[in-house]
């Protein structure tokens, strides 16, 4: 009959518990060793997008100052062109003078108070082609004219009378452009009945 040791079988347990510890500390190291490599990866791409961010803030800052400045420089030329726009209005209608002025479309585009009377015309004519009106003054070959001027770039006129015996002169000149390019013309009508009578 064999006889049992029990101190040996005690001492295989305790010798056999540093050999478990040591594989599971060196997984932990492994493990410490890849998070730390993953840690520092993450920071230094979150630096390069910290980095990317702050750039393309500071373009959009950049941006955004030529933008104001644009459309401070917008805002000075609406405001001149609205200036110029009341000078025109206020000018057109204090002068005492039938004056048309037609667009390269051949549209209506201003007229002074005494063009309305003399050529029967209203506001809501603005922007009608003038081929369209019918002059309450007789005015020959009225279409003709203009688009000689508007073709050739030279001013014609034409004596003209109407039912009550009234002499007027019709000029139409052409309008030119800052670049001396025609761009519509300007009609004007005068009544020169009293000169004619002296």
């Amino acid at each position: 009959m064999k006889s049992t040791k029990p101190g040996r079988s005690k001492l295989r347990k305790t010798t056999d518990a540093p050999t478990t510890r040591k594989p599971q500390q060196h997984v932990i190291e492994e493990r410490t060793a890849k998070l730390e490599q993953d840690l520092a990866a993450t920071k230094e791409y979150l630096q390069s997008v910290i980095e990317s961010q702050e750039a393309t803030n500071e373009e959009l800052q950049s941006a955004n100052e030529e933008l104001a400045t644009v459309n401070d420089e917008l805002r000075s030329r609406n405001a001149e062109i609205v200036q110029i726009n009341n000078d025109l209005t206020t000018l057109l209608s204090g002068i005492d003078l039938a004056v048309v002025l037609v667009g390269t479309d051949l549209a209506l585009r201003r007229f002074t108070p005494p063009a309305e009377k003399l050529l029967g015309l209203i506001p809501a004519d603005v922007g009608r082609p003038v081929m369209n009106i019918n002059p309450t003054l007789p005015i020959p070959e009225f279409q003709t004219l203009i688009s000689r001027v508007m073709s050739e770039g030279r001013p014609a006129q034409k004596q003209l009378g109407d039912s009550d015996g009234r002499q007027y002169k019709l000029r139409i000149t052409p309008y030119r452009s800052n670049e001396d390019t025609t761009n519509g013309c300007v009609i004007t009508v005068v009544d020169i009945t009293t000169n004619s009578s002296n």
